[in-house]
């Protein structure tokens, strides 16, 4: 279901963008992969990383910086033997993320 979701997705933009070139399919194709992903450890970004040096979206940036925070969950690990993740910590991560893609959507849209 949720490749199904992404080739809709992925051939909705191919469509409607004026700009096709395979550089920017692949940045927005790894992009959409990532957040349709069920797992997302901090390292998948670097996939992403080489094509913000091309196409530096503050979203994607704002995310690669961000997503640091995740590891806080060490802490009580290390001390507790927990492994318990905070809520407060993705939406840290994440809402900002969300809030400038879509900002930066509805900026080029208008």
């Amino acid at each position: 279901m949720i490749a199904a979701f992404y080739l809709v997705v992925l051939a909705f933009f191919l469509w409607k963008k004026k700009d096709r070139s395979f550089l920017r399919v692949s940045f927005w194709s790894v992009g959409l992969l990532l957040l349709l992903s069920p797992t997302f450890h901090y390292w998948y970004l670097s996939w992403l990383t080489p094509f913000l040096a091309f196409f530096p979206n503050p979203a994607w940036l704002w995310l690669t910086g961000a997503i640091m925070l995740s590891q806080e969950i060490l802490i009580d690990f290390s001390r507790y033997g927990q492994w318990e993740e905070k809520g407060w910590i993705k939406i840290l991560e994440f809402f900002p993320f969300y809030l400038l893609l879509f900002r930066d959507y509805f900026k080029r849209r208008g």
